[in-house]
């Protein structure tokens, strides 16, 4: 219905998992299409579905800034490039179509080929890898400035976060969801931030205040 309440529109192609609340108070982040210019990414779904651009090799970032508190979202591998998965938090948007997430000292990416997170040009050993049709997890704890990358449900590097720098040291005092890869074939990236599953959830778990619809829980 429309406002009045007097006029009925007919649903044409929207199923259960094109619903989304979003309200002013509880506002759920998507990608960010503003951010777009340099690495030329197709947005859909509401902005939570990615391909990557093939002849850029870097990241975009999502519309939601965080500087303090623990945050979840999750990101499903559609399809995977043939190296270089990188995804994970960002200081900021990319500079460069040839710079790789997690090659700058505030940016971070979980490296899906080797299970290494990347960060400052430098690879820890952490996790596991991933391939298509598994599910991403990633925990920012900023009041810790702990960064967790779990594989369908289960975190790596036995529960044990990896350190980053707290998030004033960043440019503008925040860090950005940032999905990317490094690689010459394209990415295809389902991200849920809660709001907008733009990728069929079975189970259904929301966080601890009740909010965001994740497969896996926050």
């Amino acid at each position: 219905n429309d406002a009045s309440g007097g006029t009925d529109w007919e649903e044409t192609n929207l199923a259960a998992a094109d619903q989304a609340t979003d309200t002013p108070t509880n506002n759920f982040c998507v990608m960010n299409p503003l951010d777009n210019y340099i690495a030329g990414a197709t947005f859909s779904e509401g902005n939570c579905k990615v391909v990557t651009n093939a002849g850029n090799k870097t990241w975009t970032t999502a519309t939601v800034g965080l500087s303090a508190g623990k945050w979840y979202f999750e990101i499903y591998n559609v399809t995977s490039p043939s190296d270089y998965l990188l995804n994970g938090i960002a200081e900021g948007p990319t500079v460069s179509s040839s710079a790789q997430l997690g090659a700058q000292t505030y940016n971070y990416a979980h490296n899906a080929d080797n299970g290494t997170i990347y960060n400052a040009a430098t690879g820890y050993a952490y996790g596991v890898v991933m391939a298509v049709d598994e599910i991403i997890g990633v925990y920012i704890d900023l009041d810790n400035n702990k960064l967790y990358f779990a594989k369908d449900g289960t975190v790596m590097n036995s529960g044990t976060g990896h350190t980053i720098s707290a998030a004033s040291l960043t440019a503008n005092g925040l860090y950005f969801p940032a999905v990317g890869e490094y690689s010459t074939s394209t990415y295809t990236a389902a991200v849920n931030f809660g709001g907008c599953p733009s990728f069929a959830i079975s189970s259904g778990n929301a966080d601890a205040n009740g909010y965001g619809n994740f497969e896996f829980s926050p």
